[in-house]
């Protein structure tokens, strides 16, 4: 079974394959009985990459190990289809006919980086099967299917950050269309708000209101999952309105805020390696743009706030400072997104 750059290998092929290919994570043991070679190289380039690898490679590894009616669903429809998520190793979820005991996915270690152990987690809501896709060599439930049954199923904060992700790869948002793109991604999210009604028409348990909110205060204007989680933390406390990719000009410049509050001024930026570049020279030139690129938003009235990983360590601190952002405020409204 293969994904193009990954390929199940059971153990009785292992003996063919070097010593340099297993300890370098080119072939990763995934778990009992089952390998799985990585073709590509630039999979494993940094730890993040690899974390992806894995996550992938386990979803290949559990359908060949399976008897053909295995789909996966929720989050490991979503990592199927290279979309990233909040948590960077999630668990599997697999939906079959008939539901096996819990089971756990060893530990894996590639070029370096230790993935620890996951579990595989057992749907009993069965998937659509007109809705049924092979993505990646594996069988997934549609695209649609999975962001609503994450919204009524995962934790919230994973919700919120997984259906960002998905309206933003669905609607290929670009800063420079954006009128475009929210649209193609407002025809997504219909597509799920229309599904969630008819799931709410065939179950009883359904979180319908809980589902319908998180959908809807998710914005395709996050780039990554870290700036989901900022716009997830910013919703929870702002009375006001809330956008994405915002458009400022000044002195014949063009800049776009992660996200910004522009009834106070307020502008929040996510602070990620990837944006700094890859050689020192380019992180000082970036560096350097950002004092500059601040001082032209403050001159201009703007208060700039900037968020890095570290401050997701602790998300009542960052809260907790958010709020004080507003603090000048005398707002009556309650924030819409609190619960």
């Amino acid at each position: 079974m293969s994904s193009h750059k990954l390929t199940v290998v059971r153990s009785s092929s292992i003996h063919r394959m070097t010593r340099e290919d297993q300890e370098s994570g080119a072939c990763m043991h995934v778990m009992r009985g089952h390998y799985v070679r990585v073709e590509d190289p630039r999979l494993l380039e940094t730890p993040w990459s690899t974390w992806n690898a894995v996550a992938r490679a386990r979803l290949l590894a559990l359908q060949a190990s399976g008897k053909g009616d295995r789909v996966f669903v929720g989050a490991s429809s979503i990592v199927a289809r290279g979309i990233p998520l909040w948590e960077a190793n999630p668990d599997v979820f697999v939906w079959a006919r008939t539901r096996r005991g819990s089971k756990s996915l060893r530990a894996v270690r590639a070029a370096g980086t230790l993935v620890p152990a996951v579990s595989v987690r057992w749907s009993v809501a069965p998937p659509h099967a007109t809705e049924l896709q092979t993505v990646g060599g594996v069988r997934v439930e549609g695209i649609v299917d999975a962001a609503v049954r994450m919204a009524c199923r995962s934790e919230y904060l994973s919700a919120f950050v997984a259906i960002c992700m998905v309206l933003n790869r669905r609607s290929r948002f670009s800063v420079f269309s954006q009128a475009e793109s929210r649209e193609r991604a407002n025809d997504v999210r219909e597509a799920m708000l229309g599904r969630l009604a008819a799931w709410r028409q065939r179950e009883d348990n359904v979180p319908f209101q809980r589902a319908e909110t998180i959908m809807c205060a998710a914005d395709p204007g996050c780039d990554n999952p870290a700036e989901a989680a900022l716009l997830w933390v910013i919703k929870s406390v702002s009375a006001f309105d809330v956008v994405t990719q915002h458009e400022i000009r000044l002195g014949g410049l063009t800049y776009y805020a992660d996200i910004a509050v522009v009834d106070l001024k307020i502008i929040f930026e996510f602070d990620g390696l990837a944006k700094l570049g890859s050689s020192k020279a380019e992180i000082e030139a970036e560096k350097r743009r950002w004092v500059l690129r601040d001082e032209a938003l403050r001159d201009d009235g703007w208060k700039v706030i900037r968020v890095c990983w570290a401050d997701f360590e602790d998300f009542h601190a960052l809260r907790q400072r958010i709020r004080r952002a507003f603090s000048s405020t005398r707002s009556l409204s309650p924030p819409p997104c609190a619960p």
